[in-house]
């Protein structure tokens, strides 16, 4: 199959990009589910309508799997090959050294760039080892289930205005997220909040309207700390925009939600990037051919308008992580009217 350059694209190109490919309805789905993007929104969504079409069911073991090989050629070959150098035959082309694991790793969940990855979830049917598609970058599914598979597959990610990302991921940290009231009752999660995720201890103010100015001082406070732990260019820049997610193993991947989206040359990996401000249900309906289709809201975040939790220099920092971001989704920082 023709290599076909990649393009960030808005969700109004949806019929170019058909008639480009000549793909009509994806047979084949793959997501890259950035944080705090409305990621597992729209999984909760892919779930409902398209399960049977999501490529990562080949490798999670699910019942649709053996269904899926069927539909796609170039995953069926994929699927084969993986069984082939379980019982000894010919190795797959893209099968993993044993050193090299995919997942979360390192005490408590984190490792240095380059180091093990660790936190592999066993092995799929072709001996490797599973990846955690949660959170799998573009470039990591894509080098798991080979360029061919994934070049077949309709494969899409949703992004999020940065300064609006950086807000909700905050709020959801310290309060659906480990480092809420789990960080309470256990002192190691609770350490790594503080020392590895720069956080303040969580409490009533994260969400009390009346204290607002409180929530707002604290966030200003953490970015500045990620500031001066993980500086941009650090090894774990990432820390100041997720975890690492086994995507630390590509020196690339950074705290930039662009970083998820390329391999080591720039080039983007995936068919569509749709912002998440844009995102429509008749847009989803469209893309996955389903009518009935209906958009989910999961781990929504409790907090005021973006803007108001900034000052010049926490603006400063967050475009030194998110330049990319800025630059090549054309976001700006708008202030709420009052």
């Amino acid at each position: 199959m023709p290599d076909r350059a990649r393009q960030p694209v808005t969700a109004n190109s949806r019929n170019t990009i058909a008639a480009n490919t000549g793909r009509q309805c994806p047979s084949v789905i793959g997501f890259v589910h950035i944080n705090k993007a409305g990621g597992s929104s729209m999984l909760k969504s892919l779930r409902a309508c398209c399960r049977e079409k999501m490529i990562q069911n080949l490798a999670d073991g699910d019942e649709h799997g053996q269904e899926l090989s069927v539909r796609a050629p170039s995953i069926r070959k994929l699927k084969q090959a993986g069984e082939r150098s379980r019982t000894g035959s010919s190795p797959s082309r893209r099968r993993r050294k044993s050193t090299d694991v995919v997942g979360h790793g390192g005490p408590g969940g984190l490792s240095g760039r380059g180091g093990s990855a660790g936190g592999g979830r066993g092995a799929d049917a072709g001996g490797r080892k599973k990846l955690n598609f949660f959170h799998a970058s573009a470039y990591r599914q894509q080098d798991y289930f080979g360029d061919a598979a994934w070049d077949e597959a309709f494969t899409f990610a949703l992004v999020r205005n940065p300064w609006a990302r950086q807000v909700s991921m905050f709020t959801f940290l310290l309060t659906t997220g480990q480092c809420g009231e789990r960080a309470d009752t256990d002192p190691v999660v609770a350490k790594r909040c503080q020392n590895e995720r720069m956080l303040p201890k969580a409490g009533s103010w994260i969400t009390d309207e009346t204290q607002r100015e409180r929530a707002v001082r604290e966030f200003r406070g953490w970015l500045v700390r990620l500031n001066e732990k993980y500086p941009p260019g650090h090894p774990l820049e990432y820390m100041v925009g997720s975890m690492a997610h086994g995507n630390d193993k590509d020196p690339w991947f950074n705290a930039s939600q662009v970083s998820w989206l390329v391999d080591g040359k720039g080039k983007l990996l995936v068919d569509e990037v749709i912002k998440l401000e844009e995102l429509s249900q008749k847009w989803l309906q469209g893309a996955l051919c389903d009518d009935s289709l209906l958009m989910s809201q999961v781990n929504p975040s409790i907090h005021g308008h973006y803007s108001d939790y900034y000052d010049d220099n926490t603006q400063r920092i967050l475009v030194s992580y998110m330049q990319r971001d800025i630059e090549r989704f054309n976001y700006t920082f708008e202030r709420q009217p009052k």
